[in-house]
């Protein structure tokens, strides 16, 4: 009981340092300015919501994951360079920690971003409420998607941080996968390619269980999907901390 308690401590110790050192850097504000308004941008003048007399939102969280895929990578590019770099990677094993505190400690300081987008995306839907009559439940299960879309992304950008040693790296790397996992099912309706091929890329694609999502359907085997590709990355990051450990 008292080593549960211990490591729940240590996490949330480690977490909440991390997010101190997140906000406090420019990066994470440049990040929400970033997507608020670009995605404000869209949904409101190249999408023209007023002029298609359409109560939907669906065309605002369509475009959210594409700003995710470019803004969490940049504001967790540097989460485990910087500590390899500075050589405080060392100082951090020496602590009475595992690489589970280590690897959920920085998971949970980059969802601080993600659940800061999340929360601040709220003004768009508030501001147009009133303005037609809007599916609640469909609204709740599209932020129930982005929700699980950063999850998903935050932990990819953990794992990929641990492998790279410039930020740059780490950056565009995160960010062409995450781009291309999210619209690949989206290009497989306008490219033809061998039904077993597309059909792999749709399975695996972020877009294609997204979509569900926003059409209002919360499908067990989506939310499954996101959970495992979540922790699939994240215990990659504990397998490459285990290797730089026994290195240094």
């Amino acid at each position: 009981m008292n080593k549960a308690t211990g490591i729940r401590s240590s996490i949330i110790t480690l977490a909440a340092h991390e997010s101190r050192k997140l906000w406090s850097s420019a990066a994470a504000y440049f990040v929400l300015v970033f997507v608020l308004l670009c995605s404000a941008v869209w949904f409101f003048l190249l999408h023209n919501f007023f002029a298609r007399d359409v109560a939907s939102l669906r065309s605002y969280f369509a475009i959210l994951p594409i700003l995710y895929a470019i803004a969490i990578p940049a504001a967790g590019m540097h989460i485990w360079v910087q500590e390899f770099r500075s050589g405080t990677f060392e100082l951090l094993v020496s602590f009475p920690v595992t690489e589970w505190d280590l690897v959920i400690g920085k998971f949970l300081g980059i969802m601080s971003v993600v659940f800061t987008l999340v929360l601040l995306s709220v003004l768009v839907p508030l501001s147009v409420l009133p303005f037609g009559h809007f599916d609640i439940g469909q609204i709740f299960s599209e932020y129930f998607g982005i929700v699980l879309i950063g999850m998903s992304f935050a932990a990819f950008v953990c794992f990929v941080g641990a492998v790279w040693r410039s930020q740059i790296s780490a950056f565009l790397v995160s960010t062409l996968f995450l781009l291309g996992i999210s619209v690949a099912g989206y290009v497989v309706s306008y490219v033809e390619l061998p039904d077993a091929l597309a059909a792999i890329i749709r399975y695996v694609s972020f877009y294609q269980r997204y979509t569900a999502f926003m059409k209002g359907i919360i499908d067990s085997r989506d939310v499954l999907y996101f959970v495992f590709f979540s922790f699939s990355a994240l215990f990659a990051n504990r397998l490459v901390l285990l290797f730089r450990r026994w290195q240094s």
